[in-house]
């Protein structure tokens, strides 16, 4: 069905069987970074609630969104922030609505760590910083770029 919504969602998938070969692709050192999970709640091994709690875990977790026939357990995935909660079977509509939830879901927070803030620096006097996600030193703009940098930060 994914395939049927590549018209607006750019993609790579990847297929876990169970959650140790989830971890294994979602962790730093499985080489991918990734988006969205699209996950169970029932599978081989630890169910899905469990993996959800340890993608929280990751520096960068990606979305999740539930995919299940077991519409019982929405609460404990909201809980765990889950994006969005699919019941099997799922309708493409409702798919590619929370495959939009979750795109701006991602730029909402994208932008959430990116700021251009005022800063005072003892050499240099009052001047503008942009704050990163992930970033704890702030990085200097120039005078000149500041415009520029907060029109990207906006766009």
């Amino acid at each position: 069905m994914l395939g049927d919504c590549q018209d607006t969602v750019r993609t790579t998938v990847a297929e876990a069987a169970n959650t140790g070969e989830a971890l294994a692709q979602l962790t730093p050192t499985g080489g991918r970074a990734f988006d969205l999970l699209l996950l169970d709640i029932h599978m081989p091994g630890q169910d899905g609630l469990c993996l959800a709690h340890a993608v929280q875990a990751l520096p960068h977790p990606p979305a999740v969104v539930f995919v299940t026939a077991h519409a019982d357990h929405a609460v404990s995935a909201f809980e765990l922030d889950a994006v969005d909660y699919l019941t099997k079977p799922v309708r493409r509509e409702r798919l590619l609505q929370a495959l939009t939830k979750a795109q701006r879901s991602h730029r909402q927070g994208a932008r959430a760590v990116r700021a251009l803030e005022k800063h005072y620096d003892p050499e240099e006097g009052e001047g503008w910083a942009v704050r990163l996600q992930g970033l704890t030193e702030l990085l200097m703009v120039s005078r000149r770029q500041v415009a520029a940098v907060r029109e990207e930060l906006a766009g």
